[in-house]
């Protein structure tokens, strides 16, 4: 669904259970351009195909635009006027990744 924000954009909201995400939706229509240029290059079944396959193709990346809204939102302290939060992890998260997964660097890419 969709709706109007206060600077008059329009905006979806994706569901997964109880949470709501919401993104533009002129960014969300880009995504969804680039994904069905690039998807099958990188394996992941965008491009034409037969109806089966492309209500797969719509569900995946539904999916993969959650998990990445999910991302920024876990990045800003999960509210939407908070950010640049990434940094706040505690040193035991740190030492939680070295342990588990041998993570001796930090590093940051911007989206």
């Amino acid at each position: 669904g969709g709706r109007a924000a206060a600077g008059g954009a329009s905006k979806a909201q994706l569901t997964c259970g109880k949470v709501k995400l919401e993104i533009n939706a002129t960014h969300l229509e880009k995504l969804r351009a680039l994904h069905r240029r690039y998807a099958d290059t990188a394996g992941g079944g965008g491009g034409g195909g037969d109806k089966h396959r492309d209500g797969d193709t719509a569900r995946m990346f539904k999916d993969s635009v959650f998990c990445l809204l999910a991302r920024y939102s876990a990045l800003q302290g999960a509210h939407y006027k908070a950010g640049a939060m990434q940094a706040a992890l505690p040193p035991q998260c740190f030492d939680a990744l070295r342990a588990e997964f041998d993570v001796c660097l930090e590093l940051c890419a911007s989206p």
